[in-house]
């Protein structure tokens, strides 16, 4: 009976040892693993002719890994995944799909107008939030749930333009845009507004893919007193260096994209007026700080462009603090109303407004650097 006994026993010991190890491994398993990560896809003009935004990219991943290293949102770290869309909207549209059936993620983030355009019906049907960065098209956002901007609109560029215009006394504007959704919704809106002027008037000439005969576009604009080019970024510095080698002599302006650094070294910029965002006031201090970061890093001056890629996941991080993180409340927080202080300056985006779209000033170039108020 005893031997019995001893012998039931040990097997109730070996049992009671062996639950007790399941319990120690389980535990040291729920301790150990990681937090599930937030997932963000960004469609990016990596290559094509909107490939000076690679440098967006350096600018989100230098973000992710300063949010990562300082607890990520909520203690979950992001996971970021970045496509290139070519600048070619079929092709952003396959990379989108492709992010969704790989990795489903919570948010997408996209690039240019074309691109953006093309991705918004995706992120209707996915029911997925979708932020356009560099996307100016004025109907980007127009009657959607899930789509939303970190930019100036197309309407954004037209006031700085116009206050320059009347301090340079320019009444015949020259327009050279580049076609496509963004140089078309500018150009619409800026020819509306200076035509609703009395004494004022507009000539428009737009630019197709490799068509730069620049004595012909010159030539049929007549005799205007100024000139206003809007597009990307190698499209404008494409056409000022080649308007000036044609001895164009009057005033020239450039939308947003002129306040890009690798224009402002150009010699023919010397002198052009143009809208900016604050990012590039020196008398600006709360840009300073990511501005030395950001060159420190990679040898480069920071841009608005790589700024917003920066600044989003940012925003983002303030937006979901003590929020669970879903498609759902993503779109929640980013329509709730709330005010930003970014490197671009003060943002007060109303509630349900889809637009997080930071102000333009009057500037001009002067020895390679923007100066505001002149």
């Amino acid at each position: 009976m005893n031997d019995a006994t001893l012998i039931i026993g040990g097997k109730r010991s070996a049992w009671h040892i062996l639950f007790m190890l399941c319990i120690i491994v389980t535990l040291t398993v729920s301790c150990t693993r990681q937090p599930e990560p937030i997932k963000i896809g960004a469609i990016i003009s990596l290559t094509g002719s909107g490939s000076y935004l690679s440098e967006l990219r350096d600018a989100m991943v230098m973000a992710v890994e300063e949010i990562n290293d300082n607890g990520g949102i909520n203690g979950h770290p992001i996971e970021l995944f970045i496509e290139d869309s070519k600048t070619d909207p079929e092709e952003g549209k396959k990379a989108m799909e492709r992010l969704e059936a790989q990795h489903h993620p919570a948010l997408y983030l996209s690039t240019l107008s074309p691109v953006s355009m093309a991705l918004a019906p995706l992120a209707e049907r996915m029911e997925v939030p979708l932020i356009g960065l560099v996307t100016s098209t004025q109907d980007f956002t127009t009657d959607k749930k899930w789509v939303f901007r970190y930019y100036p609109r197309a309407s954004d560029e037209v006031s700085p333009v116009i206050s320059i215009l009347d301090k340079q006394g320019i009444k015949h504007l020259g327009i050279f845009y580049e076609s496509g959704p963004y140089g078309q919704s500018v150009t619409q809106l800026l020819s509306a507004a200076c035509t609703a002027q009395a004494g004022r008037s507009v000539t428009e000439q737009h630019f197709i893919e490799d068509d730069f005969n620049i004595q012909d576009k010159i030539a049929k604009l007549g005799e205007v007193d100024g000139l206003y080019v809007v597009g990307q970024v190698n499209f404008i510095s494409k056409v000022v260096k080649q308007v000036r080698q044609a001895g164009f002599n009057r005033q020239i302006i450039t939308s947003s994209g002129g306040a890009w650094p690798g224009f402002l070294t150009m010699a023919e910029s010397e002198g052009i007026c143009l809208a900016a965002p604050l990012l590039y006031n020196k008398s600006y201090p709360y840009a300073q700080e990511l501005r030395d970061k950001y060159s420190a890093r990679f040898n480069r001056p920071l841009n608005h462009q790589s700024a917003v890629g920066y600044d989003i996941l940012f925003l983002l991080r303030g937006l979901l603090q003590n929020v669970p993180v879903s498609r759902a409340n993503i779109k929640m927080v980013l329509e709730q109303g709330y005010h930003f202080p970014s490197v671009m300056g003060d943002i007060l985006v109303p509630r349900g407004s889809h637009e997080i779209n930071f102000h333009l000033y009057p500037a001009r170039i002067k020895n390679g650097v923007i100066i505001f108020g002149d």
